[in-house]
């Protein structure tokens, strides 16, 4: 199917949903509620944003354990970016200035571990997970924690990737 735009007309115009499709799901399919463009995904099963938001997780030190910062400021079990909506966390993402280290990277919620987990085994300088489905609600805290086990990394730098989610 083509969709050609002319005279400044859009070539597609979705009407907003007061609720969303439960019928004939597959994946693929796309409707528009809320002032959000969104997306079955199949393998998930739920209704998702197409837009995807991340949050960066970091330190400045070497040889690293505990709560990263967020934004330069530390995080610890009560403290992290507040999620906004209700989400699906998609992937997690995690450098580091050392090829060598080894150990785990936890996402958690208030503190508590949500089987969100990036293993890292020093065969490379990045690691990534884009399989995860996690829910989390609007209100959740997140926090990245890397083990106090293992060789630790330097400077690490890890993206937690959400897209929110509408069920």
């Amino acid at each position: 199917v083509e969709l050609n735009a002319t005279s400044g007309f859009a070539p597609l115009k979705l009407t907003s949903l007061t609720s969303m499709p439960t019928q004939w799901l597959a994946g693929g399919e796309i409707c528009y509620k809320d002032g959000t463009l969104w997306a079955y995904d199949g393998t998930r099963n739920k209704w998702l944003s197409i837009d995807t938001y991340s949050f960066s997780y970091y330190s400045t030190s070497n040889s690293v354990s505990g709560y990263l910062l967020f934004g330069g400021n530390a995080c610890s079990a009560n403290y992290g970016p507040s999620i906004p909506w209700n989400s699906t966390i998609v992937a997690i993402s995690l450098s580091s200035q050392n090829w060598s280290c080894q150990g785990r990277c936890t996402i958690r919620s208030w503190g508590n571990d949500i089987g969100a987990d990036l293993w890292f085994d020093g065969t490379a300088y990045s690691y990534y997970i884009d399989n995860l489905n996690i829910s989390v609600s609007a209100g959740d805290t997140l926090q990245a924690y890397i083990d106090n086990v293992y060789t630790k990394p330097n400077k690490p730098l890890v993206n937690v990737w959400i897209k929110r989610r509408a069920n």
